[in-house]
C-alpha cells in the first residue's frame, strides 16, 4: 500500500499534537525544525549562526555567509537554486539582495551579495534574508 504520510494523517482519527500545521508541514516535507523557523521568524545571530552551522568566532555572520560561495556549500544548494529562491517573494520581498560579481569574471570567487543598485546589504535585511532562507536550504 502506497499511501503518502500525509494523506494518512488526513484520514485517520485525530490526535494530540496533529493539527493542520503538522499535516501542512508534513505535505511539503519539512520537519519540525524548519516549521518552527517559518513560524516563529528569529533574526538574533546566535540563533541563524546556528540554524547555518556557523562559528561567529570565525568572523561575522554577514562575512561568512556573504560570499555566495560560501553560502551555497553551507545551504547544499546549487547556484541554479539559490537564484530561484532569490527571485520569491518570500525569501527576497523587494528583491532587496542580489548577486554581485567581482569584475568582468561571472566565477562565483568572490561574489557577493549585495542590496538594491550594488549598495551594502544592510545587516538586518540580510539577516532576515538567512532567516527565511535557512528552512528552504534544510536537506
Amino acid at each position: 500500500m502506497s499511501v503518502a504520510r500525509d494523506e494518512l494523517m488526513r484520514v485517520t482519527p485525530p490526535k494530540t499534537g496533529v493539527g493542520p500545521l503538522q499535516i501542512a508541514g508534513e505535505t511539503l516535507g519539512m520537519s519540525t525544525l524548519e516549521r518552527e523557523i517559518i513560524m516563529a521568524p528569529n533574526t538574533r545571530i546566535a540563533d541563524l549562526a546556528d540554524y547555518w552551522g556557523v562559528d561567529t568566532a570565525d568572523g561575522t555572520l554577514r562575512e561568512q555567509l556573504g560570499q555566495v560561495k560560501t553560502l551555497l556549500k553551507q545551504a547544499r544548494i546549487d547556484y541554479d537554486t539559490l537564484l530561484r529562491l532569490l527571485n520569491t517573494r518570500y525569501v527576497n520581498p523587494g528583491r532587496l539582495i542580489s548577486v554581485a560579481f567581482e569584475g568582468e569574471s561571472r566565477s562565483l570567487d568572490g561574489a557577493e551579495f549585495t542590496g538594491p543598485n550594488g549598495a551594502d546589504i544592510l545587516n538586518e535585511d540580510f539577516r532576515s534574508f538567512l532567516d527565511r532562507l535557512s528552512p528552504c536550504s534544510r536537506g
